[in-house]
């Protein structure tokens, strides 16, 4: 559609709507340079007939912010089209806002289910949570070496989306959730959570969080003595190694699959 003049001007405005400071100040550096190096790619195209002006909003991976952002695209820039936001709960937030305006969404990462009926304008280039978490625990059930999985999540619309969708998988092969841990993602010290999970005498732990909480965990379960097999998800970023450092070492994690 974009390539015909008839139907659309010359520059044709999308908004960015992803974390460029705070806890997955990362992923919108990632954003910013893959979309900076699509505009550059697509302004040298002689096939296209059309320029592209990406407008990057900060959500700072919060709802509150990213809404904010939201209004400020539609209001100040008159956007009709949306790349993102990053994270399930920034979706959440906005999917409504975009749906009743008419305002084509599509995010690259968030996996809560509850976005795959959030509209017809709605969209994401990732498999959820339902998708996901069973192709995973299939694999983590057969690795487990006790019956129970003890769990640590950040506070984020991901987790409970996740949780729910592994526990079947788990179940089938005779093992559980044990306890849950949250904290919030803005957290630099997990150590409380973390030694009620160690009074359980885990061999295994999940882990859901940023690469920041990730390495934040890892590192501080060292601290602490806490000696287990972790898992977790999406945790690639060199934000994770520069925390943990040799603690990351045994860390298994799914990555989005084919």
């Amino acid at each position: 559609i974009l390539n015909h003049r008839s139907a659309w001007a010359d520059s044709v405005k999308i908004g960015v709507l992803v974390p460029l400071t705070g806890v997955r100040a990362d992923a919108g550096e990632y954003y910013r340079n893959a979309l900076t190096l699509a505009a550059s790619e697509i302004a040298i195209d002689p096939q296209r007939q059309h320029k592209l002006e990406f407008l990057f909003e900060d959500t700072q991976y919060a709802p509150r912010q990213t809404v904010s952002a939201f209004y400020k695209l539609k209001n100040d820039f008159k956007v009709n089209y949306l790349i993102g936001p990053h994270g399930s709960s920034e979706a959440l937030a906005v999917a409504p806002l975009a749906e009743r305006s008419h305002t084509l969404l599509i995010t690259p990462y968030a996996q809560n289910d509850e976005l795959s009926h959030a509209g017809d304008y709605i969209f994401r280039t990732i498999h959820n949570t339902a998708q996901e978490a069973p192709f995973f625990f299939f694999f983590l059930a057969r690795k487990m070496r006790g019956n129970t999985l003890h769990a640590l999540v950040v506070d984020t619309a991901i987790s409970p989306s996740y949780l729910k969708n592994m526990r079947p998988t788990l179940e089938k092969f005779g093992k559980q959730i044990g306890l849950i841990e949250t904290y919030p993602a803005e957290a630099s010290d997990v150590r409380a959570q973390l030694t009620k999970i160690k009074a359980q005498n885990p061999a295994e732990v999940f882990i859901i969080g940023t690469p920041i909480n990730e390495g934040t965990v890892l590192k501080q379960a060292a601290e602490i003595g806490l000696r287990a097999q972790f898992f977790g998800f999406g945790t690639e970023g060199q934000e994770m190694l520069r925390i943990a450092g040799a603690h990351a070492e045994g860390l298994l994690y799914s990555y989005s699959y084919d």
